[in-house]
């Protein structure tokens, strides 16, 4: 692995549908711009289970092949290592933080960041990614990220007609484009 790739982790409930569809369609977005990443996906209450069949038929129409997608729990040995985590609800920053409390400045629900980063701006050049997110997280606080507020989570699309998981992959690809284009400018 390239010493200079960014790492990010995409954190979702089950780790079957909305983590591996944003991990592939990050991993497109970032491989299209050359950008050197290892990108990982896990979950909390699911182990070693494939991908959701919508979710890899959804994707398999865009060209994204998730059918090899295996569940993984995240553990505290994910937490460490990556620049960025991605989380889809605000139940899951609060998970992170549990298990590693210094990720939480590296860790950020897909919404959030997105408009933090609209409202911040790109990263600069030399900044890198996590003093990009210090910098637009300053002044973030755990206690932010308490109960449930729809503007900064993803729909979970699970047990859900196919519709369900077309709205949630509009969703991820308006923000994967926002977080993207302020990431890598």
């Amino acid at each position: 692995m390239d010493p200079s790739a960014v790492r990010i982790l995409v954190v979702c409930t089950g780790n079957i549908c909305r983590s591996p569809m944003a991990e592939a369609m990050l991993r497109q977005r970032l491989d299209e711009r050359d950008v050197p990443a290892e990108i990982t996906s896990a979950g909390f209450v699911t182990e070693d289970r494939p991908a959701s069949p919508p979710a890899v038929e959804l994707l398999s129409g865009r060209g994204l092949d998730l059918r090899a997608h295996r569940s993984q729990r995240v553990t505290v040995d994910h937490l460490g290592d990556p620049d960025l985590i991605l989380c889809m609800e605000r139940m899951h920053v609060r998970e992170v933080a549990v298990l590693d409390r210094d990720a939480f400045e590296r860790t950020f629900t897909l919404p959030d960041l997105a408009r933090r980063a609209e409202a911040h701006g790109p990263r600069r050049d030399g900044e890198g990614v996590r003093d990009w997110l210090r910098r637009i997280g300053a002044g973030r606080r755990p206690a932010d990220v308490l109960g449930v507020a729809p503007e900064d989570e993803v729909p979970d699309p699970y047990g859900r007609p196919a519709a369900a998981y077309r709205r949630t992959a509009e969703t991820l690809d308006e923000l994967l484009d926002v977080v993207v284009s302020h990431l890598f400018p």
